[in-house]
């Protein structure tokens, strides 16, 4: 049987969102970090979410991506929200690179509010995109091609 797992830090809740989408589809809890936050069993996939803050990542987001250990996870697979670019996923991914982890491929972004800008964001479409995006993803490590 396949593990998953879902992390996640979000100041404007947009990642909170997108986040506790994925777990529902995947029937296991989001969790958002903070500085304690560990993982303590092992996962099969990890997807790990954030944004862009001040031309950076949450600080408890870095930190807990550092402390994972390559025993510990499977795969990686990263998922951001952002109002005007993806650049989060390029910044998760390469925590996770410089953590040794193995990433997969294919990663989320999905379009974010912030303050007056793009209210209606993320919309029940972009809710619909990450459903499928969960189940491609768990689909591919259930039911893998040999």
């Amino acid at each position: 049987m396949v593990s998953f797992g879902v992390y996640f830090a979000s100041r404007t809740g947009n990642t909170a969102k997108v986040a506790k989408v994925l777990a529902e589809e995947l029937s296991i809890p989001a969790i958002e970090v903070d500085s304690a936050t560990r993982l303590d069993s092992p996962v099969d996939v990890l997807f790990v979410g954030g944004a862009i803050y001040a031309g950076g990542l949450d600080g408890d987001l870095k930190r807990f991506i550092k402390s994972l250990d390559s025993k510990m996870v499977g795969a990686v697979v990263t998922f951001s929200t952002n109002t005007w670019s993806g650049d989060a996923n390029e910044k998760l991914r390469a925590l996770a690179k410089k953590a040794g982890l193995n990433l997969e491929e294919e990663s989320l972004h999905v379009m974010g509010h912030f303050m007056s800008m793009k209210r209606d964001r993320p919309n029940q479409d972009d809710l619909d995109e990450v459903k499928a995006f969960a189940a491609r993803i768990a689909n591919r490590f259930i039911n893998p091609i040999h």
